[in-house]
């Protein structure tokens, strides 16, 4: 029965861990991404699709860094697809950004295909940071009541 207990509390150790990791990387851009460079673009397309029981947004645009053409289909990092947690509804961020409007896009120079409309984290970036730090004290909490 120990056994049992310590092996599912280093599984949620493990996956807090995990989840940690995932969520600082994402914090990282999120954040990061308010200091990146701009540099102008145009939206090509944009339009509120369904699909599975979702709505969702799909914008996309283009830009140039160095004399190189990307496209890029991230408005932000703010969004949630968190039940209960607010976000701007999609027929609002698609009036934002019609097809052919002109956009200031912030790109990241260490990697100039990563880029954003809306720069700045939100509560989605911070989430699996959140959940990671929660598995972890909770598989901490379950092997300290198996080992007492």
């Amino acid at each position: 029965m120990i056994e049992q207990a310590l092996f599912l509390a280093c599984g949620l150790v493990s996956l807090g861990v995990i989840l940690a990791i995932i969520g600082a990387l994402a914090v990282r851009h999120a954040a990061g991404s308010q200091r990146w460079p701009t540099t102008p673009g145009e939206v090509l397309s944009s339009r509120v699709a369904r699909g599975e029981g979702n709505t969702y947004v799909q914008v996309r645009y283009r830009y140039s860094v160095a004399e190189k053409t990307y496209t890029g289909a991230r408005v932000s990092y703010r969004g949630s697809s968190l039940p209960g947690l607010p976000t701007d509804p999609p027929e609002a961020t698609v009036s934002r950004y019609p097809a052919g409007k002109p956009v200031q896009v912030h790109y990241d120079p260490a990697a100039p295909d990563r880029s954003v409309l809306e720069p700045g984290a939100g509560l989605s970036a911070y989430a699996p940071l959140a959940a990671g730090g929660l598995f972890f004290v909770l598989g901490l909490v379950a092997g300290m009541a198996a080992l007492f």
